[in-house]
């Protein structure tokens, strides 16, 4: 594949009806799998490439951002690998949208993967399934099994955009901050490393990282003139509390204030 047609083949699945990459932290055996078919179909050669914990019985932690302050833990992940053609012969790049807003390298998308596992000396496996379209390198390709996968494929896919369901809306979260300071360390490192210094306060790293309790703050904002040093009018003429993106957007606009306020709790408890 030229670099051309492994952009557009990422891209493709972006604007997939059936693919939901809104949420990184659930679905990435169906979503592969989907991917895997339909590259498959478009006539690109395609496999799979899976990670695991060399302890089966582990989870391994991940990060999900390039900036390292989102994570979550996994019993595995997949993504698909496609060769593109260099000046040089072929490379692998990795087609992994949940992590990653273009094809990337296996270097750096290994590195992703086991950077924070490195952290607490996990070992992991990456291993290759040459089965363009089917769940797991072990599986064994019958009609049974895959009509299996598929029905579970379906499920789990219609599922991946549900912000009712309170894993898909955490990932949801996740990726939105997560995107957020990704962008903020590239384009205003001033700022970034601000946050970073924030975020060492174990409580406000806490609110942060948590999603909030819209309900409960909308209450607070009626109640209460300020809400962490901030007018509540403020705040409530800023954040739309009915849109989904209400907590990740009090996070974003009204950060640095709360990180500061949090940093003056500290600082009162201690003397």
């Amino acid at each position: 594949m030229s670099k051309s047609e492994v952009n557009s083949l990422f891209n493709d699945f972006l604007n997939h009806p059936k693919l939901v990459f809104s949420a990184n932290n659930t679905g990435c055996e169906s979503k592969a799998d989907l991917m895997a078919e339909i590259a498959h179909q478009k006539g690109h050669e395609v496999s799979k490439i899976w990670v695991r914990p060399m302890n089966s019985t582990d989870n391994f932690p991940v990060y999900l951002n390039e900036a390292k302050t989102e994570s979550t833990v996994w019993n595995y992940h997949v993504a698909i690998q496609v060769k593109m053609k260099t000046s040089s012969g072929t490379e692998t790049m990795i087609i992994d949208p949940s992590l990653f807003d273009e094809p990337v390298t296996m270097d750096t998308w290994s590195k992703r993967i086991s950077s924070l596992s490195d952290e607490y000396d996990y070992d992991l496996e990456f291993k290759e399934s040459s089965r363009e379209a089917f769940f797991g390198p072990e599986d064994m390709v019958t009609s049974e099994t895959r009509a299996r996968a598929l029905a579970k494929r379906d499920d789990i896919l219609s599922n991946s955009g549900n912000l009712n369901d309170p894993v898909v809306r955490d990932g949801y979260l996740m990726k939105l901050r997560g995107q957020y300071v990704d962008d903020l360390m590239k384009k205003n490192p001033q700022d970034f490393e601000t946050l970073e210094e924030l975020l060492l306060n174990q409580k406000f790293n806490m609110w942060f990282k948590t999603p909030l309790q819209i309900e409960q703050i909308k209450q607070l904002l009626d109640q209460k003139p300020r809400f962490y040093g901030i007018k509540s009018s403020d705040i409530k003429s800023k954040i739309d509390f009915s849109s989904p993106d209400a907590s990740f957007e009090l996070k974003k606009y009204f950060w640095k204030k709360i990180g500061k306020a949090f940093e003056r709790l500290s600082s009162k408890s201690e003397e």
